[in-house]
């Protein structure tokens, strides 16, 4: 099986990298040093090989570090459930989702376990002290949320209408008033000069 390649451009994963260190640095006295450790490693490979263009690592090894990380956690707890072992397993869950980042959807899984961290952060301490860090993890990892939808919906519904209205004008039954109103709205739409509108429409 050949590697995967990651996307030329995948939005929004430096602010997905920087939300998850602010969720996990709320949990950082109460994890174990070898969990910490994977995890820094995993976002700083992850980094690199965003920048680098390397593939992503195959199916197998993905499915081999989950299974390996699920049985250390439960080796080390003795159970999966409860806010230690829970949070130990969600951080250890977002390290291998960081291997399989390839489009907004995967970072989104991400940014949401970022929110179950700091929600757990909350249950294991319930200090007002922790209350400030908390809200500024919610605040960075929801801006790495919006960085990583930013324009989708608006490039969606744009790529709707150019679509609708060039269907539109190639009906036969078209007037020439609806043909005329047809045009003016694809040069609307899609922010087109005359003599561009001209060389689209042939």
């Amino acid at each position: 099986m050949s590697n995967e390649r990651q996307p030329a451009a995948l939005r929004g994963l430096d602010g997905v990298l920087v939300a998850l260190a602010v969720a996990v640095a709320a949990h950082f006295t109460s994890l174990p040093a070898w969990i910490t450790l994977l995890l820094v490693a995993t976002v700083a490979w992850r980094w690199t090989a965003h920048r680098r263009d390397w593939p992503l690592p195959p199916r197998w090894l993905r499915a081999t570090v989950a299974v390996a990380a699920t049985v250390a956690v439960f080796a080390s707890y003795r159970t999966l459930n409860g806010v230690e072992a829970g949070t130990s397993f969600l951080v250890l869950m977002a390290g291998v989702k960081l291997l399989e980042t390839r489009n907004s959807r995967d970072l989104t899984v991400v940014v949401f376990i970022c929110y179950f961290l700091l929600y757990a952060a909350l249950l294991r301490d319930q200090q007002l002290r922790q209350l400030p860090w908390l809200l500024a993890g919610v605040l960075v990892a929801t801006g790495a949320l919006m960085r990583i939808h930013a324009g989708t919906a608006g490039d969606s519904l744009r790529e709707a209408r150019l679509a609708q209205l060039a269907e539109n004008l190639q009906r036969e039954d078209l007037a020439p008033m609806e043909e005329a109103l047809a045009i003016v709205r694809l040069a609307d739409v899609d922010e087109l000069s005359q003599e561009d509108l001209a060389k689209r429409l042939g």
